[in-house]
């Protein structure tokens, strides 16, 4: 029974009471690579709930980068079974390149999940967001943009305050292209900065944060404010003179 996987499990918030069901009891199947084998039966069992759901969750665990489900083939027979990696753990111990101690070259890591066990790892040490995880993201841009952009990230994160707590800030750091839209739409520090650090000083509570899609209307309704109170054009003094 693995009791740290377990630990890191009941504390993943956002998760509704047969979500964490499943996953508790995922982690207490796991090893110290956060590998483990249960079927949809097993944890539907385990859990007291129906498979659909099962399946219904892990997918949620997937779009969350909590846990990934890889298939296992044996030669001449095909597909034989599926595993699943706890790849949101940080305390899990990569896979080692030569295969897994038990199981061999059936489980191996890939280039994501080492990836993400990389972020985490870069998290927990500087509380920092993951420059690796930004450029694999934003591939259709330049170096230069996603140092932009990995830069404006951690000065929002700043700004929400308590509201950064280590869930908001894995799922929010998650979602690149939502904050890559935010920028596009308005300007960093006139409407987005002021409107995160406005909401997060008003809550007693951090609410769970998937996606920067939540702050989208009020920093909509700043940017119209602002805009409302410019002066009209035709108002404004030719260069060189006094109004």
């Amino acid at each position: 029974m693995n009791f740290k996987a377990a630990r890191w499990a009941a504390g993943v918030s956002g998760l509704g009471a047969q979500g964490r069901s499943i996953l508790l009891s995922m982690a207490h199947m796991s090893d110290t690579h956060g590998v483990c084998f249960p079927s949809w039966n097993t944890l539907a069992i385990y859990s007291q709930c129906s498979k659909s759901t099962v399946r219904r969750n892990l997918r949620e665990f997937a779009r969350r980068n909590l846990v990934v489900s890889q298939a296992r083939f044996a030669e001449h027979h095909g597909r034989i079974s599926s595993f699943y990696i706890l790849i949101g753990w940080p305390g899990r111990v990569l896979i080692p390149e030569t295969g897994h101690p038990r199981h061999g070259m059936d489980i191996l890591e890939t280039r994501h999940t080492r990836n993400l066990h990389e972020d985490l790892q870069s998290e927990r040490q500087g509380g920092g967001v993951s420059a690796t995880l930004l450029n694999q993201c934003l591939s259709i841009k330049d170096s230069t943009t996603a140092a932009e952009i990995t830069i404006a990230l951690e000065r929002c994160l700043k700004a929400l305050g308590p509201w950064a707590n280590d869930q908001n800030r894995n799922s929010l750091t998650n979602d690149v292209q939502g904050f890559s839209a935010l920028l596009d739409d308005f300007d960093l520090e006139t409407h987005i900065l002021p409107v995160l650090a406005e909401k997060s000083s008003h809550a007693t509570k951090a609410p769970p944060l998937r996606v920067w899609k939540y702050f989208w209307e009020p920093i909509r309704n700043l940017a119209l404010k602002l805009e409302k109170k410019r002066p009209p054009k035709d108002s404004l003094p030719p260069d060189g003179e006094q109004p």
